[in-house]
């Protein structure tokens, strides 16, 4: 009965709504709530689930015209990936490892968020997936660790996973210099100096603040041109004296 009134509420609840579900230590969605969240492609459903971890679904994200009971329980702290390889990727590093209770594909896409501790907040938290085939970890996706304590992932494929806390982010083209990171975590916590456009926030500490490389740059293309208004400035001078 209780799922039966959380599929009418999702049937009959305001656009662009949320429905949010404490599971309280069930894991197990009913295929009819898939079928109904489908139809509702402006709402988002948010599964709240054992050991704070929670799943966030929008409508406009399902994709399976097919839909079967499915659990989504996470366990945190499951061991099933090697110890060998994992601590060949973890190091020094805080890490969470956990598993997903469902197989293979969802059928739908949703942001799952894993908490690996507020105190991580700004930092970056790589997603690793455990390939069993060719036991092996492969970089699945990086997000940075909000301020409330969870990083934030898209998956559409369940298996085992770990989370990797780093200061900078571990994808090839993507590494920031460690000041830059700390910029931006310092804009994200800021609670000023905000402005909106088209409804997202964009800092004007953002805007503003350029890593030392890049100000290194600035300075030394400044003075090169500083230097070329000079000889321009000189070289009717040097003609004159010529004559």
């Amino acid at each position: 009965s209780g799922w039966k009134n959380i599929i009418a509420e999702i049937r009959k609840a305001d656009h662009g709504s949320m429905v949010e579900v404490d599971m309280r230590g069930l894991s197990i969605v009913p295929a009819e709530l898939f079928r109904a969240l489908k139809d509702r492609p402006d709402m988002f459903l948010r599964l709240k689930m054992s050991d704070d971890v929670i799943w966030q679904i929008n409508g406009s994200d399902i994709t399976a015209d097919s839909f079967v009971d499915t659990d989504l329980g996470v366990l945190l702290g499951s061991k099933n990936i090697p110890a060998k390889l994992l601590s060949d990727i973890v190091d020094v590093y805080p890490h969470v490892e956990f598993e997903i209770k469902t197989e293979g594909e969802l059928g739908f896409t949703a942001t799952l968020l894993i908490p690996v501790d507020a105190a991580n907040a700004g930092m970056n938290a790589t997603l690793y997936y455990y390939n069993t085939k060719d036991k092996d970890l492969i970089v699945s996706d990086t997000a940075k660790v909000g301020n409330d304590g969870y990083a934030r992932y898209k998956l559409s494929h369940c298996s085992d996973y770990s989370v990797v806390v780093t200061p900078v982010n571990v994808l090839p083209g993507e590494n920031k210099s460690a000041e830059e990171d700390l910029l931006i975590a310092a804009a994200e916590e800021a609670d000023k100096d905000t402005e909106v456009f088209e409804g997202k926030d964009v800092r004007l500490t953002d805007i503003l603040s350029l890593g030392r490389f890049r100000r290194a740059w600035l300075f030394i293309i400044a003075l090169i041109s500083a230097a070329l208004c000079v000889a321009i400035l000189m070289i009717p001078g040097f003609k004159q004296d010529e004559r």
